[in-house]
């Protein structure tokens, strides 16, 4: 089951697939991203953020992402699927930053940002 992230503005950012390792994808093809529980790990290994309540927040509280049950905004028209890219190997786990206090303001960082952070050259 497939579930599309949406930025603050409503607009599609990627989409996160339940039954493929919990992948979080780019709409270019590209795996940036993976849940485990309610923590968000970059394909590269970084602790990127958390995801609760279908929201997403990053390492510093601040709302970055939705699904489209949560996102403030309008919801914007998906764009195209591409084909889904050659996944690499899910790099070590680094260290788990401390939960600070989650909070109803935006990040600075983009979702697209905060994915991309985590994507694998």
């Amino acid at each position: 089951m497939e579930e599309t992230l949406y930025d603050h503005t409503g607009k599609p950012i990627a989409y996160w697939d339940k039954d493929d390792e919990s992948t979080i994808w780019m709409w270019d093809g590209r795996a940036v991203a993976y849940l485990k529980d309610d923590v968000i790990f970059g394909w590269n290994g970084e602790h990127l953020g958390w995801f609760i309540n279908n929201v997403i927040y990053d390492c510093e509280g601040y709302q970055v992402g939705y699904t489209s049950e949560t996102c403030p905004r309008h919801l914007k028209f998906e764009p195209f699927k591409s084909f889904k890219r050659f996944k690499h190997f899910k790099r070590f786990q680094r260290y788990l930053k401390a939960m600070r206090s989650l909070k109803t303001s935006v990040s600075n960082t983009s979702l697209s940002e905060l994915l991309e952070s985590g994507s694998v050259s």
